[in-house]
């Protein structure tokens, strides 16, 4: 069974500062895992072993300043996170072209 978490805090993600926002975006997608694994957040591995978030900021605010429309998509511990440049992040458990996820928040 997938799941899905779609996610876009205080609407569009705001990006003023690559450190700020690389933090905010780091807690917000610990939170959302350990979420869907209901496990404590600091069970959840770091993200940097898996993608470097500030560049992924920096692509998001380069997009956002051309009006662009961009979507980044990584694997962690075996869920797919989708971050897009209109600020939705979405969280599939496992591969999102597989089936229809379900939405669970």
């Amino acid at each position: 069974m997938s799941s899905q978490l779609d996610h876009a805090p205080h609407g569009e993600v705001e990006l003023d500062s690559t450190d700020d926002e690389t933090e905010a975006l780091t807690g917000e997608l610990v939170q959302a895992i350990a979420a869907l694994e209901e496990v404590p957040e600091t069970d959840v591995g770091p993200l940097y072993e898996s993608v470097e978030l500030e560049s992924v900021v920096t692509l998001l605010r380069h997009a956002s300043a051309h009006d662009s429309t961009v979507s980044v998509e990584f694997e962690h511990e075996g869920y797919t996170i989708t971050i897009g440049s209109d600020g939705t992040v979405r969280i599939y458990e496992g591969d999102p072209q597989i089936g229809q996820p379900n939405e669970s928040a």
